[in-house]
């Protein structure tokens, strides 16, 4: 891994309404557009570039406020997306996670999610993280939670209690929002306070391989000095 290259990149794929909108389309024809066309290329593009550790943020706490048919026909690309995921991944001897709560998930979709974990456990190439059902603040809660209920006493431990606890690299490098928006909505308030924040304007569904080594390109250039 060059010096000059993430070890962890984490993506917010926004704009996937919008682009659908203008294209006179339905919403439902952007999504699949960003999950079964955009983000397969974009991961296979990451992992090409040497990048080890990929976080898409699929779908958030908020999200569920959408309406009923919305997050209905979300849970049925979701499944399909994970199984086509968890091929690739085999292949590509990448590590599947989920992170985000599960309980909330229908029955089907946690199902997909425990075989892609399983089947894909010991892929070394790298880890892709699935956040489903994921929000900052909800995932600090239920950390301080644990953290409580197991009396900790010392001040770092609370990240063993997040849901990127245990993996390589567990923190962004670099995070990716599209479409124009110059926030992170909550999205690993913990994990990003030395995080490299890269915004574009181009919306999720039309995010190229030359848009994500421009990214690339724009983290070589920032100096981290990480508070020193």
């Amino acid at each position: 891994m060059s010096p000059a290259l993430p070890n962890h990149v984490a993506i917010i794929p926004d704009g996937s309404r919008r682009w659908a909108k203008s294209k006179g389309l339905p919403p439902r024809v952007g999504h699949e557009i960003t999950f079964f066309e955009t983000t397969p290329k974009l991961i296979r593009c990451l992992l090409t570039a040497g990048i080890h550790t990929i976080t898409l943020w699929a779908f958030s706490t908020e999200n569920w406020a959408r309406s009923a048919q919305e997050v209905d026909w979300l849970m049925q690309i979701f499944v399909r997306f994970v199984d086509e995921t968890r091929e690739s991944a085999t292949a590509d001897a990448v590590r599947v996670r989920h992170i985000g709560r599960r309980d909330r998930l229908p029955v089907e979709l946690k199902r997909a999610l425990f075989v892609a974990e399983e089947s894909t456990v010991s892929g070394k190439r790298g880890d892709l993280n699935i956040a489903l059902d994921y929000g900052g603040q909800d995932e600090l809660a239920n950390a301080c939670a644990k953290y409580r209920a197991h009396a900790c006493t010392k001040p770092d431990s609370l990240s063993s209690y997040l849901f990127t606890a245990g993996q390589t690299y567990p923190n962004p490098d670099l995070v990716i929002r599209t479409s124009g928006e110059q926030r992170l909505s909550g999205f690993m308030p913990w994990q990003t306070a030395y995080s490299e924040l890269y915004f574009t304007r181009v919306l999720y569904p039309d995010m190229s391989e030359a848009d994500i080594h421009s990214a690339l390109d724009w983290f070589s250039t920032r100096q981290r000095r990480h508070g020193i």
